[in-house]
């Protein structure tokens, strides 16, 4: 009975395909002339308006069938064959990704019109479509009004979880349906969200956490963290849908964190839902006292009281040791009062210092627009004096033999299971760096998930995999916001949970490690891909990493060397190459590339050109995509998408062009047929491997250094020859250059002040 049902579905879909495919290039009136003969060519494209006037000669484009004779005469009214039975949204559900679809839907809303193309939310009574930049001429871009009945014909595609129609065509039907919104309120986290998706949809009562502008500022899209109850929701301003002329645009910009608001949208999917918004309405405002009250954590250890006041207060009233609220001032005051043998070094406000006023107070300013305070201190020997140690504060390197201990509390309501209480404070910590079984392993992300099928994902599973295999607890942070002070926060949160080692994927963690190492001295730190050039608070001075904390580096250099020599032995000639920020790790990759690609045009010949660009970001966008699909259909055949997420952009532009892409860091060739190869280095080894040694006692090893990892050191970088689709360049011409390089014939420069000098064309776009 399947099978037959099976057999009646895919019967029924052709139908609905033959019936769409009959239907184009409809005229409105006849011909003057019998055509003579059949057309020479096949359409380039379908129109989506029969033409005002009927044809002088022949036709030059054929119709979507062979004729099976010549005509006798020039129709007069429509063709006879079978009328267009569109799919209903069930059939639409079940067919195959890139298959051809035909569907019937009402227009709801369209993003702005560009380039011929128009992006479309449509809904029927049985579901909801996105059509992505479908075909559209300008002037019938004003007639896809609200409620317009529309017949769609393209291929059905999925991009990030999100199902749409590409390549897509119209004609514009009889008919009208406005959706009313579907309340999903109660359907938030759960798995049959998904059913909804595309559809018009209401939530309720959700909770406003965080509102930001991309790329910092009004004018693009708007990003906005809702929560309900213990779920937290990602939802978004979509600029090309509603620009910052619009009604929403303007409310969600004005949103207040405590804000409860009741909202509308199309239930987009990226990666999870993310609807993108057309209607907020503020239910409740936030209180204005709450919304003034800054959230203070006390970092504190049994060798000294903190207490914080309000220092606008009349009675002074004390937080003592806890997670509270007070009202923002001009400032607060910090009172600290170390036990016996023991004196204040400094007293830290996130990740600054601040100075005692000489009463026994320490000032913290309070400033509009803080989310959140965290007050730390940091103690000495008694014979210390405190008026030396902020002089030295800045320079973790020397501050690390005065400080005792400051293990946080979690939330500061209970004392931290970590805390040493028995150390002898004039003992040096250097000396107290032993090393010893490990107990519990925590991964803090960078801003990134755990997930991201970059290195995020690779430093987690090598977490994992060695925790698993000896037997020990693990678990991973995410910090709230790309901040110092979050990610000081989670690594703070980690080890009061119970973590002595912490695992740091990212160079973003530079200034994180210094703030950190010399406070928590009894943890150890592994910090991946941070290098000299990242450990500096301020970009003027630089420190070197402490004894509890190994930075571990890569030759990223080598791996995009092999990307870009494979590329072009393969017989590719346009390449590409996107990077995210241009930061160290970037440019290396980048720079190897280039100098793999002209190695390889050498030996072969061939006039190779390359567009080189950074998006400015470790994510995908709208805006990069474009850029994307304006490299390949320019002839771009190959681009080497570097930075993060960002090459969900180049793999979404690939998809639409039958382009191809080289992926990073990891072997990626789950993700798209497209990707041909990735430029791989060795992060879950590496994790696996320095936690191996940790626990060993042969920390001595990496700890206090910068370490690089690459060919010369072993397998640390390269090509995944078991899962790539390359042809022409085979494993043994990978395995012949990756010698050479192990052997000092070729020489990869790891420069990152100016592009390589290169016989091969190099088009820098900003």
């Amino acid at each position: 009975m399947k099978k037959f049902l099976a057999i009646l579905l895919a019967l029924s879909m052709v139908l609905s395909l033959a019936a769409c495919a009959s239907t184009d290039n409809k005229a409105t009136e006849a011909p003057t002339e019998a055509a003579t003969e059949a057309p020479t060519e096949a359409p380039t494209e379908e129109v989506t308006e029969a033409p005002t006037e009927a044809p002088t000669e022949a036709p030059t484009e054929a119709p979507t069938e062979a004729p099976t004779e010549e005509p006798t005469e020039a129709p007069t009214e429509e063709p006879t064959e079978a009328p267009v039975v569109p799919m209903t949204h069930a059939e639409y559900i079940a067919a195959e990704l890139d298959s051809e679809v035909c569907v019937e839907t009402y227009v709801q809303a369209h993003q702005s019109w560009w380039d011929g193309k128009i992006t479309v939310y449509g809904q029927s009574e049985d579901g909801a479509y996105l059509m992505y930049n479908m075909a559209c001429a300008e002037e019938d871009a004003d007639k896809l009004v609200p409620g317009t009945k529309i017949l769609v014909k393209g291929v059905k595609s999925e991009w990030s979880g999100e199902v749409e129609i590409i390549d897509a065509t119209f004609e514009i039907e009889e008919g009208s349906f406005i959706a009313e919104p579907t309340d999903v309120t109660d359907l938030l986290g759960k798995e049959e969200l998904i059913d909804h998706q595309n559809e018009f949809v209401s939530v309720k009562g959700l909770t406003v956490e965080k509102v930001e502008y991309k790329n910092g500022e009004p004018g693009d899209d708007i990003y906005v963290t809702f929560g309900l109850g213990e779920l937290t929701a990602e939802f978004c301003v979509e600029a090309y849908l509603t620009g910052p002329d619009t009604e929403v645009y303007a409310t969600v910009g004005a949103l207040n964190a405590g804000d409860v608001v009741d909202v509308e949208g199309f239930l987009y999917w990226y990666n999870g839902a993310n609807t993108h918004l057309t209607k907020v309405t503020v239910v409740t405002p936030a209180p204005a006292e709450e919304a003034a009250k800054i959230p203070v954590k006390v970092y504190n250890n049994k060798n000294a009281t903190i207490e914080v006041y309000d220092y606008n207060k009349d009675d002074a009233s004390t937080l003592e040791n806890t997670a509270e609220s007070v009202t923002v001032g001009n400032c607060l005051a910090v009172k600290v009062t170390p036990a016996e043998g023991y004196a204040v070094a400094h007293v830290r406000v996130n990740s600054k210092s601040v100075e005692d006023n000489e009463n026994g107070y320490w000032l913290v300013e309070a400033k509009e627009g803080t989310n959140k305070l965290a007050v730390k201190v940091l103690l000495t020997d008694a014979e210390e004096t405190a008026a030396e140690e902020p002089a030295t504060e800045e320079a973790p390197a020397e501050e690390e033999a005065v400080v005792v201990e400051s293990v946080p509390e979690e939330e500061a309501a209970e004392e931290p299971e970590v805390e040493e209480t028995e150390a002898e404070p004039e003992e040096p910590v250097a000396e107290e760096h032993v090393p010893g079984l490990i107990t519990k392993v925590a991964l803090v992300t960078d801003v990134g998930t755990i997930d991201d099928e970059s290195f995020n994902q690779a430093c987690w599973q090598g977490v994992k995999a060695w925790c698993e295999a000896n037997g020990i607890e693990y678990t991973y942070y995410q910090p709230t916001e790309d901040s110092t002070d979050a990610r000081v926060l989670s690594v703070a949160q980690a080890i009061s949970e119970g973590a002595n080692v912490v695992v740091m994927p990212g160079y973003l963690f530079g200034a994180t490690v210094l703030t950190v190492q010399d406070e928590f001295p009894d943890v150890y730190f592994i910090a991946v891909d941070v290098g000299a050039g990242d450990l500096t608070l301020d970009y003027v001075d630089y420190y070197d990493p402490s004894a509890n904390v190994a930075c571990l580096t890569f030759s990223e250099e080598q791996a995009g060397y092999l990307a870009g020599y494979a590329a072009v032995k393969e017989g590719y000639t346009k390449l590409g190459f996107l990077g995210g920020m241009a930061v160290p790790a970037v440019i290396r990759y980048g720079y190897g590339f280039v100098q793999g690609a002209d190695a390889a045009a050498k030996e072969t010949g061939a006039e190779v050109e390359i567009n080189y660009t950074y998006g400015g970001q470790f994510s995908g966008s709208p805006e990069i995509t474009a850029k994307m699909e304006g490299w390949y259909q320019n002839g771009t055949e190959v681009v080497f998408a570097c930075g993060g997420g960002i090459y969900t952009s180049a793999v979404e532009a690939a998809e639409k062009n039958n382009g191809k892409v080289i992926g990073v860091d990891v072997d990626q060739s789950y993700i798209s047929d497209l990707i041909i190869t990735s430029a791989m280095k060795g992060l879950q080894n590496v994790t696996e491997s320095l936690l191996e040694s940790l626990n060993k006692g042969e920390w001595e090893t990496y700890g206090g250094k910068v370490s690089n990892f690459g060919l010369l050191e072993g397998e640390y970088v390269g090509l995944p020859t078991e899962t790539w689709s390359l042809e022409n360049f085979t494993v043994e011409d990978y395995e012949a250059v990756k010698d050479q390089i192990k052997a000092g014939e070729i020489e990869v420069s790891n420069a990152t002040d100016a592009m390589p000098e290169v016989s091969i064309t190099v088009n820098e776009i900003a």
